[in-house]
């Protein structure tokens, strides 16, 4: 069978994804790039309760993943914190 002209698609390439698989592996890379850029766990400031979430112990926020952490500390808040 020849697959080469089938539109968006070549040869054991494995079929083109959907935009949502596309999307979600997007959104996975982006989520593990700072993860190890930085350590989080050197962080003086960071915090794991034992609930699961994640604190500030400098600006006392609560954040429900490491993510929102990470974009804490490149805010606003933070940086007036620590300029401190």
């Amino acid at each position: 069978m020849d697959f080469q002209q089938r539109p968006g698609g070549k040869t054991g390439s494995g079929g083109v994804d959907s935009s949502d698989e596309s999307n979600r592996d997007r959104r996975e890379r982006l989520r593990q790039l700072p993860l190890e850029i930085i350590n989080i766990n050197k962080d003086p400031y960071f915090m794991k309760k034992h609930l699961g979430s994640y604190e500030c112990k400098l600006c006392l926020t609560l954040h429900n993943n490491e993510e929102s952490y990470l974009a804490h500390t490149q805010g606003k808040k933070q940086q007036t914190n620590l300029a401190r």
